[in-house]
């Protein structure tokens, strides 16, 4: 499931039905999370004698804390989509029949970002939840002097001055 951070692309979760046990683990692995408002999450594991499964104990407090986090996987209870949406776990409910548009149309915008700034921001995001604050900021610099130097840097500012989509190398 963590595979996912590996994927240099974002990951977005379309989430069309319950998402329970393995289906909550890989809502909670991608990126982004858009969500129907009927969709209900359980993490079920306490139901089977299971440990929180595939990681879910590691990613879960990250994204709605462990105050919530210890609520879902501790009792394994049923959740809704409203009470996930509040509690920070998805970017946007929407009704059923405009799921897949927004999803799609989210998705489009990133022809705007260079894959190159999408690939390393989310690397960062992910490697910096377990860096201190100037051990990121450093790792930061050390990027931009590297990505400055890259031919869609060039083209970005290029694009961006011409007032035209970007044409990006890679």
């Amino acid at each position: 499931v963590a595979y996912n951070f590996g994927i240099g692309k974002p990951i977005i979760a379309a989430i069309n039905g319950p998402a329970a046990g393995v289906g909550l683990v890989l809502a909670a692995f991608a990126d982004l999370r858009f969500c129907v408002p009927s969709a209900k999450f359980t993490a079920a594991h306490g139901r089977f004698n299971f440990p929180a499964e595939f990681g879910l104990s590691w990613v879960l407090p990250r994204i709605v804390g462990l105050t919530h986090a210890n609520d879902i996987l501790l009792s394994s209870r049923v959740f809704t989509a409203e009470e996930a949406m509040a509690m920070g776990f998805l970017n946007r409910i929407t009704p059923v029949e405009r799921l897949m548009d927004e999803v799609m149309a989210y998705a489009r915008q990133f022809a705007a970002i260079a894959p190159g700034s999408a690939r390393e921001t989310k690397r960062q995001s992910y490697r910096d939840l377990h860096r201190d604050a100037a051990s990121s900021v450093r790792a930061a610099e050390a990027l931009l002097e590297q990505m400055a130097r890259e031919p869609d840097y060039k083209e970005g500012v290029k694009a961006w001055m011409e007032k035209r989509p970007p044409a990006w190398v890679g």
